[in-house]
């Protein structure tokens, strides 16, 4: 722990999104070994391993946590985006059985083991044409030429969104997604953005809705869109669930390619060992999720008076539980703070756990053990040449802005 740690300082500074290394305050935080009530953030921090585990699926802990949104806004801005609270309330990952049941079932057919090991060829395609783009360069940044259009083509080619559009969609999306990535006061900044691009993307579905119900394709939009034509989904309920798949798929995907290389780059050992044990991606590929966890906090809504370690917590209240620090727990991750490829076992949450365990975990871990694996096939000498990690300010997220890299070409 850090030597006269300021833990209100700190909190204040991680609740706008700008502690870009939280992991002194997380361990601070785990030392208290109970929930600790955060004024910044108005939540309770739930933070070591088994506790954030325990939380995940326990059944006090309601997803549907709506409500925490509506509070962190002004009144006036209750009012003003309640389309948007509503929109997300129909995300999978803001839902409770049995709703969460019937919509999780919705995605299974298309969204499973078996279509990670279906994508594969789709997916070795995809990372071959994107490296050799990235070979005719000296320098690239690696996360808009390299850790961004491989998932984002997968998840456009899963959705059934044509070709030539997938930046028009990824744009609204990602003004979307600034709103859940986020949690407290600042949700008052990112709304108008995101409430903006939901209008827009509600038009660009109904209207890719209207072509597939005409001319039916073997993808999500084809399936949701019957659905709701057949009065098993609302409109608003299919437009969250594309827009929730989209994101969930693409930008946890985008990170945890992004947050592995700048690793393996920030610890050459490491990279040094991968190169000369290939058949190591696998192990590495889960301590990418665990060292720096795409998703860094999942937030839940008491749904009764409980105590939990010796705190009283209430009906309706917050509650943040801090995936980031539950995977540096030293009480089951031994030497947590280090960076270890080859580290068993790895029992990391970064995917969730229980019901809510995610869906596309099998088709992220292809996807970026086959990006990795190949680029450093092709590029075996490259290195980091950005001055350190750029992470952008997003509370739930961990998410590099820009990470340039030298390919350092072999002939």
């Amino acid at each position: 722990m850090a030597v006269d740690f300021d833990l209100d300082s700190a909190l204040d500074t991680y609740a706008k999104g700008e502690l870009f290394d939280p992991y002194p305050l997380y361990e601070t935080l785990r030392l208290r070994e109970e929930p600790f009530w955060s004024e910044n953030l108005g939540m309770w921090l739930i933070h070591g391993f088994t506790d954030v585990e325990e939380g995940l699926s326990d059944p006090r802990l309601q997803n549907d946590r709506i409500l925490g949104y509506e509070r962190s806004l002004t009144p006036e801005n209750r009012i003003k985006f309640k389309a948007l609270n509503e929109h997300l309330s129909h995300w999978l990952g803001f839902e409770d059985p049995p709703v969460h049941t019937q919509s999780r079932g919705y995605l299974k057919e298309f969204i499973s083991g078996r279509l990670a090991i279906r994508m594969k060829p789709v997916i070795q395609q995809q990372v071959q044409e994107i490296l050799a783009k990235a070979q005719s360069h000296d320098e690239i940044d690696l996360i808009t030429d390299f850790a961004y259009p491989l998932p984002l083509k997968i998840i456009c080619d899963l959705l059934g969104i044509e070709s030539g559009r997938e930046e028009e969609f990824k744009a609204l999306a990602d003004a979307i997604g600034v709103y859940p990535g986020n949690v407290g006061p600042i949700l008052n900044e990112v709304a108008p953005a995101a409430a903006e691009a939901l209008v827009k993307m509600e038009a660009f579905f109904d209207g890719m809705v209207e072509q597939r119900l005409a001319e039916p394709k073997d993808d999500l939009i084809t399936r949701l869109g019957q659905l709701s034509a057949d009065g098993l989904l609302s409109h608003q309920e299919m437009v969250s669930l594309l827009t929730f798949v989209f994101l969930a798929g693409f930008g946890t995907t985008l990170n945890l390619i992004a947050n592995g290389m700048m690793l393996l780059f920030t610890h050459p050992e490491e990279k040094k060992a991968l190169i000369a044990q290939p058949e190591l991606i696998g192990s590495a590929v889960e301590e990418f999720l665990r060292y720096e966890s795409p998703i860094q906090i999942v937030a839940r809504l008491v749904r009764e008076d409980f105590e939990w370690h010796g705190k009283q917590l209430k009906a309706g209240d917050y509650v943040g539980l801090i995936a980031g620090a539950a995977n540096r727990d030293e009480k089951i991750f031994p030497d947590a703070d280090r960076f270890d490829i080859t580290r068993e076992p790895n029992r990391h949450i970064a995917f969730g756990r229980a019901a809510h365990f995610c869906l596309g975990a099998p088709l992220a871990r292809v996807e970026a053990q086959m990006a990795i694996s190949e680029f450093f096939k092709k590029f075996p000498k490259a290195e980091m040449i950005s001055p350190e990690p750029d992470w952008l300010p997003i509370i739930s997220f961990r998410h590099l802005g820009t990470l340039k890299v030298r390919l350092n070409h072999e002939n």
